[in-house]
């Protein structure tokens, strides 16, 4: 079966109202249209009248999973629940098309875990939150639009994992994302930038492990950032700290330990002269070593304490080529300054350090930072 049809009536309506677990688990079909589907309210679901609310059954998973030639589906704006699980590894879906006003009122359940073709996705204002591997392996995805009243009022208890190792570019979160999970963008190579919610208040472990950033910017909403949120980043070059008080924890921000990867032709283990690579200092050369690209790292006039953890690694382990700090606050008196430990920033950077903080303030940050006041300069109008 290569397509799915469903019987209309003379009214171009269809009387399908549900759609089962497993109902076309590992079926050979490549198009599902159900645009024309007005009665259909849930794929893998069940109405609970005492709650008044929508559960998956027993079998409540798998709808459309494991289809390996399924391509496109289209769905009802009448769809309220969509049960876990319920295009999982399907390696050819690249599209999936959600109506604008769909009425989508429940979480995204590993919906498209490991489907490597899908391009883009609409998320529609009624979904609560993002499940774990939700969008795992999604290699081609690139677009992650969500309806501008999509508040994910549950996500702060959502999973881990939900966009690992996925293709997206960019990403605006939305109203109610309040914690970045464990490992949520971890191996997103191909990630430039994000916008945090303004909710956002914690970013959990190796959250942004390997990800594609070149500009990392901790919003004044985040409290706490945790171990490994930002670990070997190859491409990250500045950081911006704007929080008032924040906690930052080991490794953090610990620069790449790995080298380029390359086709072990010989499969002894190592690289060999002569064998393909991936160029990813862009110098023709092998580097056994990615070096770390991070050199900027500023405080924002808002900050008033960060906080390195004393754990036996340090936050910015590896990190050779830290060569400017700036300061934007301008301050009277050295009291005033905010309270960071230089030396966490420092321990690993092989570069000369310059401190630029406002014209007026130098002689108080001199004071504040006695152990690096013969670094600390004014800095220049752009700096500022």
């Amino acid at each position: 079966m290569k397509e799915f049809s469903v019987l209309l009536d003379s009214n171009g309506k269809s009387a399908l109202k549900s759609i089962d677990g497993f109902a076309f688990y590992k079926s050979g079909i490549e198009s599902m249209d159900l645009s024309k589907c007005s009665n259909l309210t849930s794929i893998s679901g069940k109405y609970d009248e005492a709650t008044q609310s929508w559960t998956k059954e027993g079998a409540g998973i798998w709808a459309f999973a494991y289809c390996p030639n399924l391509k496109e589906i289209k769905l009802p704006s009448s769809v309220q629940f969509i049960g876990e699980t319920a295009f999982i590894n399907c390696p050819e879906l690249t599209t999936v098309e959600i109506p604008y006003d769909s009425a989508l009122a429940c979480p995204i359940d590993r919906w498209f875990d490991t489907c490597p073709k899908l391009e883009s996705i609409f998320i529609p204002k009624g979904i609560t939150s993002i499940y774990y591997h939700s969008f795992y392996g999604c290699s081609a995805l690139t677009s992650v639009e969500f309806h501008p009243e999509c508040t994910l009022e549950n996500q702060s208890s959502g999973g881990t994992e939900v966009f690992m190792n996925s293709g997206i570019t960019s990403i605006a979160l939305p109203s109610g994302w309040t914690t970045i999970d464990e490992r949520t963008f971890a191996g997103c190579s191909s990630l430039e930038s994000i916008t945090f919610s303004p909710e956002i208040s914690t970013i959990k472990q190796s959250a942004f492990s390997g990800a594609g950033l070149k500009k990392v910017i901790i919003p004044s909403s985040v409290t706490s950032v945790g171990y490994r949120a930002f670990w070997t980043m190859p491409k990250l070059e500045e950081i911006r700290f704007e929080s008032e008080t924040l906690s930052v924890g080991n490794e953090a921000f610990q620069a790449p330990y790995y080298g380029e990867s390359f086709v072990d032709a010989n499969e002894n283990g190592v690289y060999d002269e002569g064998e393909e690579f991936t160029d990813v200092n862009g110098n023709g050369v092998y580097d056994s070593l990615i070096p770390s690209k991070l050199t900027t790292i500023t405080f924002a006039d808002s900050v008033k304490s960060v906080t390195f953890s004393d754990g036996s690694y340090s936050t910015f382990l590896k990190c050779k080529n830290i060569d400017t700090i700036i300061f934007e606050k301008s301050i009277t008196d050295s009291s005033e300054a905010p309270t960071v430990d230089l030396s966490k920033i420092l321990t690993d950077t092989e570069k000369t350090v310059t401190i630029y903080v406002p014209a007026d303030s130098v002689d108080a940050y001199k004071t504040a930072f006695d152990a690096y006041a013969d670094k600390i300069v004014a800095a220049p109008s752009s700096a500022e």
